[in-house]
């Protein structure tokens, strides 16, 4: 034991090192915690990007197929007034 440190000085000591034992622990705790939250809105993110870009493929394909049907039907009716005439 220290000789210059009396009783009192040693229990305080002892309590804040508890303290700061105890806050390092809740620290540690709460950056688990954290670490969780962000992991798990990077996969909530990236679920959500990939089923945009899904979508996003799917409503092009389906405007391409619409567009090729649309240049079909004007040649068809341009062949019928032609024959028409």
């Amino acid at each position: 034991m220290l000789p210059f440190l009396g009783f009192s000085c040693l229990v305080c000591l002892i309590q804040i090192f508890k303290y700061q034992f105890a806050t390092l622990i809740r620290l540690k705790h709460f950056q688990s915690e954290y670490e969780e939250a962000r992991r798990k809105d990077a996969q909530f993110l990236e679920s959500k990007i990939n089923l945009y870009a899904r979508h996003n493929k799917e409503m092009l394909r389906e405007l391409e197929i619409q567009q090729r049907e649309m240049k079909d039907a004007l040649l068809a009716m341009q062949r019928v007034s032609l024959l028409t005439v």
